[in-house]
């Protein structure tokens, strides 16, 4: 059997038909499975679900690492997609207070399971990348271990101990939701039920659509949107492919083109220079140790705020309070001549006060925030970056303190300060005077906390609302790296079931 890597790179250089077909073959049963739990057993909003996530992984596989263990990508992705689909606070009150009414599960798989399904992809979805790997390879892909070891890299033995070391985790998931089982229970109701046949033609219809929908690679936001609106109003595959097609011919005009620098973006590109990726994907507040994956071990440490699963791309940190904050140490890496901020934002907040995003001194170095007031300006709800020594002062015309989620991100490249929001320029360019250089602080870098006002009324006010997966460079991307992350990051989590 050709390996999913193998297929996945057949796709991605030569675009590959039957690849991608084995690809949807192969793993369709595990997204269509995993999608039917999350939606409450709809299996049409289910199909939706499916459809949608291979017109991703169409849209998507270049920006994929060559090592990614595709099930457990999948899993994940089929995670967000649905939630996104089914996401309602009512609904998942009433599941939670359900189920932390069950005292005590009788020890039966059967009856188990039904209480454990709609909870059970939430807990896969939280563990880490490697630990979600071996569940997905062992229960979902029903591999031995000896196949999850090599796939791991590791051996037999490990392999078994990284599976039962993930099943208690899940384990540990259902007790704080009230249901107690024990790790076999668990794995025999996993074992059983996980993975269902996806409908006959299910297969073909995806790879078509999937298909159809990456023909505008690159054309990101036009083209996939289209193609996921017409995908869920379930249009004939024929019409769909012909519709899809003639967009992206047509919208070819408006493809994204960078601004500056022409060369091809990819996900590796896209890491030169990371000094900051706090991805917020785990409960880190007990350890209280927020980890860097930006291999520059710049860590955080969290004051305050609350983790949530319901971040725009996995978890997320709430900010509820004053004094809520993570913070990295001061190191050089922090303060570079040239950067670039990005972090995903969701608040309702809208008042004069100034809510800290990124502070590492406003005045001497940079901090980007949700504007407030000032003199008579009412800039609520804006994005604001204030970068020193000197007033270098930019400011969005689009509001984002609107409940949604949205992309915010900063560049400074030496000469000139840029905002973003949503993958697209906002606002007007500052330009610096020639000569003059981003200031070096002795600030830690703080994130969703003020800071940097000493003295002032302001002092210590944090931002209200989620943040997720706050990243920085020490260089200023390009407008199209700013839209391929954004792209590659998004989630459709406002859209209504």
């Amino acid at each position: 059997m050709t390996d999913p890597r193998t297929l996945l790179a057949a796709y991605v250089a030569q675009g590959s038909e039957p690849a991608f077909r084995e690809l949807v073959s192969r793993y369709i049963d595990l997204v269509y499975s995993t999608a039917v739990r999350l939606v409450n057993g709809d299996t049409h909003r289910a199909e939706d679900v499916v459809q949608t996530v291979f017109a991703d992984l169409a849209q998507l596989a270049g920006t994929l690492a060559s090592d990614v263990m595709l099930g457990g990508w999948l899993h994940r992705r089929t995670w967000h997609v649905a939630t996104a689909l089914m996401r309602s606070e009512r609904r998942r009150q009433n599941r939670e207070r359900q189920a932390c009414e069950m005292n005590r599960l009788p020890d039966q798989p059967e009856i188990q399971f039904e209480l454990i399904a709609p909870l059970l992809d939430e807990a896969i979805n939280q563990l880490g990348t490697r630990d979600r790997a071996a569940i997905v390879l062992r229960f979902f892909e029903h591999c031995d271990f000896r196949t999850v070891g090599a796939a791991l890299g590791s051996n037999e033995d490990a392999a078994q101990k990284r599976v039962s070391r993930a099943v208690e985790k899940l384990r540990g998931h259902f007790v704080r939701r009230g249901i107690v089982a024990s790790a076999f229970t668990i794995t025999s109701a996993i074992a059983a039920h996980t993975v269902h046949a996806a409908p006959a033609g299910l297969v073909s219809s995806v790879t078509t659509a999937s298909l159809a929908g990456a023909t505008g690679a690159g054309s990101f936001s036009l083209a996939s949107t289209l193609t996921k609106t017409i995908l869920m109003k379930k249009t004939a595959v024929i019409a769909l492919s012909a519709i899809v097609v003639a967009t992206v011919v047509s919208v070819a005009a408006v493809k994204i083109q960078p601004t500056r620098g022409n060369a091809p973006v990819t996900a590796e590109s896209l890491r030169q220079g990371l000094v900051l990726d706090l991805t917020f994907d785990t409960d880190e507040t007990d350890s209280g140790k927020i980890t860097d994956h930006s291999g520059k071990d710049n860590h955080g440490r969290a004051a305050g705020v609350r983790w949530t699963a319901d971040g725009q791309k996995g978890g997320a940190y709430e900010f509820t309070a004053d004094g809520n904050e993570i913070v990295v140490s001061n190191n050089e890496s922090l303060n570079p001549d040239q950067l670039t901020l990005a972090a995903w934002v969701k608040t309702s907040t809208a008042d004069a006060i100034w809510r800290r995003i990124f502070d590492k001194s406003y005045s001497k170095g940079y901090a980007l925030s949700i504007a407030g007031d000032w003199q008579k300006n009412k800039w609520r709800g804006l994005v604001s970056l204030e970068m020193g020594p000197g007033n270098h002062f930019s400011l969005t015309k689009k509001m984002v303190a609107d409940g949604q989620w949205h992309q915010v991100a900063a560049t400074f490249d030496g000469t000139e300060e840029r905002l973003y929001v949503d993958g697209q320029p906002e606002g007007k360019p500052v330009h610096w005077k020639k000569g003059q250089q981003l200031g070096t602080t002795d600030f830690n870098l703080v994130i969703g906390c003020n800071r940097s006002n000493v003295g002032e009324a302001d002092f210590g006010t944090s931002f209200r609302g989620l943040i997720d997966g706050p990243m920085m460079w020490n260089r200023a991307l390009a407008t199209n790296e700013i839209a391929f992350l954004y792209e590659s990051q998004k989630q459709d989590t406002n859209s209504n079931p």
